[in-house]
């Protein structure tokens, strides 16, 4: 009923939605959950590493809040422009003795993606490596798809978590 009324008085409530998975795609996410179970077997019989590749980012001040507010005109939250985010790009591997990260103040992109590659590619050390990822659009870019042949030949098998490019 509230919902009504706020709706009714030209009041309009955002949230966030979770929509990472339709019911399609369940059967994808439990086959690569599957595929990463096998590829597992094969880093405890010492034939290959496997990392996990993600970043996150970290700031002082909190996220700003949902609120209602009139529809058009969005409630202004007061915030420190000069504080820096500080960002953590990392490569761990799964037995969680090796950890390659980079960090960063401002936003990460492509481009600050392929260069943590390509440093953490030069220090594989001839073992075939396969980083799983997310499909984050700087793991999906144009720039970042165009260095996989490059990291491939260091040995670095590039995989994202819902779309695995093992050929």
């Amino acid at each position: 009923m509230l919902k009504r009324f706020f709706k009714k008085i030209g009041l309009s409530y955002k949230r966030a939605r979770r929509d990472i998975f339709k019911d399609t795609k369940w059967k994808t996410y439990w086959d690569k959950v599957a595929q990463i179970k096998g590829i597992k077997g094969f880093v405890e019989e010492g034939l290959c590493d496997l990392y996990f590749f993600d970043e996150s980012g970290f700031s002082l001040h909190s996220n700003v809040p949902y609120t209602w507010s009139e529809v058009g005109k969005p409630t202004r939250v007061p915030s420190d422009r000069f504080a820096k985010r500080i960002n953590v790009l990392g490569f761990l591997n799964t037995k969680n003795k090796d950890l390659f990260y980079e960090m960063r103040t401002g936003s990460v992109n492509s481009e600050i993606t392929v260069a943590i590659f390509d440093k953490f590619a030069d220090k594989i050390n001839g073992t075939p490596t396969i980083v799983i990822l997310d499909n984050a659009s700087m793991h999906t870019s144009k720039l970042f798809k165009s260095n996989i042949k490059k990291w491939e030949k260091k040995g670095c098998i590039y995989s994202t978590f819902l779309l695995i490019l093992l050929n």
